[in-house]
């Protein structure tokens, strides 16, 4: 068989979770997810520079696009810092182990004061 054939590289066989192209932090911070004008609370699961993972009871379409609040503790500890981003839904499963959908997403903008915040902790946290 010579190469051309042979097309089983990781990069082929890939999820859209996992092709990200920055390092995912785990993180366990507050989440609501806006499905038809309404919070559907979770958690963010982690965070990379362009995306992160919603852990919530809702099963979303892939390409669907969302708005998403955080809750990202203070360096401090004694507060938080409420992150808003709009992300579009790329994988969708339940995890059974967890009790919830696991949603991949792709970060389409950051609002507010969210970049600072979020460019901050991944600096921070080697993302």
């Amino acid at each position: 068989m010579d190469e051309a054939e042979n097309s089983s590289s990781p990069a082929a066989t890939a999820s859209p979770a996992e092709k990200r192209q920055h390092p995912r932090i785990p993180v366990h911070w507050q989440a609501a997810i806006m499905v038809q004008q309404r919070p559907s609370m979770g958690k963010l699961g982690d965070l990379s520079r362009g995306g992160l993972t919603f852990l919530g009871e809702l099963n979303l379409a892939v390409g669907t696009k969302h708005q998403v609040f955080m809750r990202m503790p203070t360096e401090d500890r004694t507060g938080y810092h409420q992150l808003e981003v709009v992300a579009q839904v790329c994988s969708c499963t339940l995890s059974t182990a967890q009790g919830c959908y696991r949603v991949g997403m792709r970060i389409l903008e950051m609002r507010g004061n969210t970049p600072q915040h979020i460019m901050q902790f991944l600096h921070v946290n080697g993302g």
